[in-house]
Formats: C-alpha cells, sequence, structure tokens
C-alpha cells in the first residue's frame, strides 16, 4: 500500500530500527486506540452537524425559506430522517 503512494506524500519515518515483538504489540496497541478515538470523534462530529441541521429547521425563518425552496429543504429534511433511521 505504500508503495502505491506519491514519494512527497510521505515524510521521513520516525522509526529508525527494527522493533522488537513486544514493541510491535505496543504499536498495536495504540494504532488500535487511535482508531477507536477516531470513529468516536467522527460519529460526535456527524452528530453535532445534524443537530445543527436540525435546529435550523425549527426557526420560522427556516420554515418560509424551505417553503421557498422544497428541494433543498426536502433534502436536508431526509438526511436528518435518514440518519435517525440509521443509528437505531
Amino acid at each position: 500500500m505504500l508503495s502505491s503512494c506519491p514519494e512527497d506524500q510521505l515524510g521521513t519515518s520516525l522509526v529508525t530500527q527494527g522493533l522488537s515483538q513486544d514493541q510491535w504489540v505496543i504499536m498495536d496497541q495504540i494504532n488500535t486506540s487511535l482508531t477507536q478515538e477516531y470513529a468516536v470523534r467522527r460519529e460526535m462530529l456527524l452528530t453535532r452537524a445534524d443537530v445543527t441541521v436540525q435546529s435550523l429547521g425549527w426557526s420560522e425563518k427556516a420554515k418560509v425559506w424551505v417553503g421557498l425552496n422544497d428541494g433543498v429543504g426536502e433534502a436536508l429534511w431526509m438526511r436528518s430522517e435518514c440518519n435517525q433511521h440509521l443509528q437505531h
């Protein structure tokens, strides 16, 4: 996979010598932890964005705007509804 990356995409490796088996286990644990953290942060960001879109739909001005732009408002509403169903 790394061989398919352009050379200017990757910097110099921080690991300059081989790692022992114990060090690889620790590296794997760190990677797993960071991956889980990223997933939680991503989910939180998506939830916050969804709540923001929903809150915009609650204002009276938004209801008038959605009435004028049914396609856009409907698309936002469907996005919000789809997220609720996917999370449960």
